[in-house]
């Protein structure tokens, strides 16, 4: 995860990315989510998970249709959250892939 100054992740939140993580490693396609903030806040509040529809998971790959997108960043909205942080998992090492090919999330 690219470094996130202010951003503070609770215990809770690092252990549910751990297990949603590691259940899904165990099967072996690639999974991924979201970390959410109040805007006024740098404290993670909302762990958003992807679930199946609009997400394609094969082994080196995780991809979130535009759709899903959409509806995460329409959510974010309507609950006055932003999303600084996007996570997902891999089998190995690919972080050379993600450069060239990745979803990239920057603040505004």
């Amino acid at each position: 995860m690219t470094d996130q100054p202010g951003t503070s992740v609770p215990a809770s939140a690092v252990s549910m990315i751990t297990a949603e993580t590691r259940a899904y490693g165990q099967r072996y396609p690639e999974t991924g989510g979201f970390l959410m903030l109040p805007r006024d806040s740098g404290t993670v509040t909302t762990v958003a998970f992807a679930g199946t529809t609009g997400i394609v998971r094969r082994q080196h790959l995780f991809q979130i249709s535009e759709r899903a997108l959409d509806r995460l960043f329409t959510f974010a909205d309507d609950h006055d959250l932003h999303i600084p942080v996007q996570f997902h998992s891999h089998e190995y090492d690919a972080f050379g892939r993600d450069l060239a090919h990745g979803l990239q999330v920057r603040a505004a």
